[in-house]
């Protein structure tokens, strides 16, 4: 399967890149991707974390929810302001 993930802000300065394309097994979930991202990208290990912002085809979901082939993933930093 693949699908495409569109990281933001300070993600895609520590990546270097704004768009990936991954290619996940099966089954795969949200979290499976976070992991490759680390392996891939080891400036993200540290940053990426259970504050961070992730929406699957324009919608907020968990690290638990499953990615589907030609799924769209978006990671943001947190927000925080008044």
């Amino acid at each position: 399967m693949k699908i495409k993930v569109k990281l933001f802000a300070s993600y895609q300065d520590l990546a270097g890149k704004s768009e990936i394309e991954l290619k996940v097994d099966p089954g795969a979930s949200v979290a499976t991707v976070l992991n490759q991202l680390k392996e891939l990208f080891p400036r993200l290990s540290e940053r990426l974390g259970s504050n961070t912002l992730i929406a699957l085809n324009a919608e907020y979901v968990s690290v638990t929810s499953p990615v589907q082939d030609g799924d769209e993933m978006a990671i943001f930093p947190p927000v925080s302001g008044g």
